[in-house]
């Protein structure tokens, strides 16, 4: 769609070649046999999911937890057959929709297209779509303009499938109106708390308690295995350094994309609003016009007046109040009429009045700016850093082998191939098996791919350089253990004292519960007021700082027998026993509430229904496990084949 041209049939030839030779050498129970060996890990519609697919999933999702949790990520805790087998799960229900789009032909228009792409920030510059941004990107990513394309419409057919579905979704009535009841229903609730703090008095450990928990949660007190390493990074930006443009190159660069360095026509206006209706100035639409001419001769007998003008006049919420400012825009940003008469205006110039969709406006230009060329000098430092950037782009594919090449053959030292690609050598100390979460801007250098390799028993053993590994778009890195320091179980004196205060708070939290249970059973079988507090009405949206459980639990109770009573969990692993005293129904119906909340439930509907169209495409398609062994391991972690 934005290429010139596509492929030629000739490419498509190159492309056989190589399978008419294999086929030719191997013959073809030799291809076959290399097809049934690659089937995958799963099939959708006959079609494969390979087991580096799943693979490349799965590590984008580790490195998704880990910026999310940052410090407290724990691969152990995520990279597990239950996760694996989850990220597989979303793969077959991916491709399933994706085979659903070609079997019920939903086409996706090259407008459509068109219009999504152009409205993705990250391919704008300006607040407008910029062709060479587009391009730059999508080269830095891998992509070609045709393969993103495909992605892009690929996406979108899932996308208008799925909506189609979840928009016919449908609650009755009746149904809607009852359940806005009960969200808006407010309770009066008294809390008897029964507090950990009350009972520690009375908890009484054994005198081995410390030590027994200290040998049964070992792992609990042993320090994180740590390790210091030297690493490397090789991205496009490092290459573009050390690439020379000469000034012959700049200058025709400049010459030949003129259409680049346009500067963007702007005016700075000011303007006064004048409308009709019940909010307007004047009751209909030529009293309107009749006060914009007043208005117009007013000014043009004392133009310093439009700010004064403005503010006592105007309609517009937006600039009144500055005195009609509507500070620097470009062309597109308003509507036609307006755009016109203020792009036709000298500096100093006032229009005539002028009529658009939103009233009649008097428009005052008091500056202009741009619409020329940037001058070469001006441009001069950007075309110099987009063309190192797009030669870095082109030679970092060798670079990228050369780098991969020298850190192994060369496993003794990082050195030499900072030397040759002029990187610094960086040390990392305290490196944990968590890796670092990415620096804002930068590659994750020490995601699940690098660290993973560094605490390898090969690299930990020897110490030598670890193989290249991608750490993001268009960056490689290397890195060897200096030292490494193992896990080691701390001293009981160190802990002793955190132990025993685990374990009092323990007893005394169930000592506290034990007294609630046996205060709510005693209430159940002969109501009584000893001990509550004073009531606080509560609703489903206004919790009074209950914690969830606690809210649901009271709201649960049955509201024809009162008083009725709950046990819940509260606030400092306190326990309370809460006494449901009065229930009321909503005074009065907040329509635009009600209707938001019915769109809420509507879409809670659609999102099931399309969980349940998933499932029907799944068996319909065919998607089945090949290697279940993959992803099992948690037993019903795994996901199950429809059939």
């Amino acid at each position: 769609m934005f290429e010139s041209f596509r492929k030629s049939r000739w490419v498509g030839f190159l492309l056989m070649l190589p399978i008419f030779i294999f086929f030719v050498i191997s013959g073809v129970s030799g291809f076959m046999q290399f097809r049934e060996a690659d089937s995958g890990v799963a099939k959708v519609d006959g079609m494969p999911i390979t087991a580096q697919e799943l693979e490349a999933a799965h590590r984008e999702k580790l490195d998704q937890y880990r910026q999310m949790f940052g410090a407290n990520f724990d691969p152990k805790m995520f990279d597990t057959p239950r996760m694996r087998a989850a990220t597989l799960d979303t793969i077959i229900a991916d491709r399933t929709l994706e085979r659903a789009v070609v079997h019920e032909k939903v086409e996706i228009g090259n407008d459509q297209l068109r219009e999504q792409i152009r409205a993705i920030p990250a391919f704008q510059k300006d607040g407008r779509f910029d062709y060479d941004t587009y391009k730059l990107l999508l080269q830095s990513r891998g992509y070609t303009e045709a393969s993103f394309e495909e992605r892009m419409r690929a996406d979108l057919g899932k996308q208008t499938l799925v909506r189609g579905l979840t928009d016919s979704a449908f609650l009755p009535d009746s149904v809607a109106q009852r359940m806005y009841q009960l969200s808006e229903e407010q309770r009066q609730v008294r809390l008897q708390r029964f507090a950990p703090a009350d009972f520690a008095a009375k908890v009484a450990l054994a005198p081995d308690a410390v030590e027994s928990y200290y040998k049964a949660h070992a792992s609990d007190f042993s320090t994180s295995e740590t390790l210091k390493a030297e690493y490397l990074v090789l991205t496009p930006d490092d290459i573009a350094g050390q690439i020379a443009i000469s000034p012959g190159d700049v200058k025709t660069y400049y010459e030949q994309n003129q259409s680049r360095f346009k500067v963007p026509e702007e005016v700075h206006a000011s303007h006064i609003l004048l409308t009709a209706g019940k909010d307007g100035s004047a009751p209909d639409k030529d009293a309107a016009r009749r006060k914009a001419d007043e208005l117009l001769k007013r000014l043009r007998a004392s133009p310093g007046d439009l700010a004064k003008l403005a503010k006592e006049f105007s309609k517009d919420p937006g600039s009144a109040e500055k005195g009609g400012d509507l500070g620097w825009f470009g062309r597109g940003m308003m509507v036609k009429p307006f755009e016109d008469a203020a792009f036709a205006l000298k500096p100093g110039e006032t229009s005539k009045v002028v009529e658009s969709d939103f009233g009649f406006h008097i428009i005052h230009v008091a500056e202009r700016r741009g619409g020329g060329i940037k001058t070469f000098d001006d441009a001069k430092a950007g075309i110099e850093s987009d063309l190192r950037r797009e030669q870095a782009q082109k030679k970092f594919p060798e670079a990228a082998e050369q780098f991969t090449n020298m850190v192994y053959e060369q496993s003794d030292s990082l050195q030499p191939a900072a030397d040759r690609f002029r990187l610094k050598v960086q040390t990392i100390d305290a490196l944990t098996r968590r890796g670092l979460p990415a620096a804002q801007g930068q590659p994750n250098v020490f995601g699940p791919a690098l660290t993973s390799a560094l605490f390898g028993a090969e690299s930990l053993a020897k110490k030598r350089n670890v193989a290249a590994v991608e750490v993001g778009a268009n960056a490689l890195a290397s890195g060897r253990v200096v030292e490494y320091r193992p896990s080691a179980l701390k001293p009981l004196d160190e802990v002793r004292g955190a132990i025993k205060a685990k374990l009092e708070l323990a007893e005394a939290t169930r000592l506290a519960r034990a007294a609630g249970d046996e205060r709510l059973k005693a209430l159940r079988a002969k109501p009584d007021e000893s001990g509550f507090e004073a009531p606080i009405e509560v609703t489903r949206d206004k919790p009074q700082n209950l914690p969830p459980p606690a809210r649901i639990a009271m709201m649960q109770l049955p509201a024809d027998k009162l008083p009725a009573y709950a046990g819940v969990d509260v606030e400092g692993g306190a326990y309370a026993i809460a006494k449901v005293v009065a229930v009321q129904a909503p005074e009065k119906i907040d329509e635009q509430r009600r209707t938001t909340e019915r769109e809420s439930w509507v879409h809670a509907i659609g999102t099931s229904d399309n969980d349940g169209l998933v499932q029907t495409l799944r068996a319909r398609y065919g998607a089945k496990i090949l290697k279940p062994e993959l992803v099992a391991g948690s037993g019903a972690a795994a996901p199950v084949n429809p059939e």
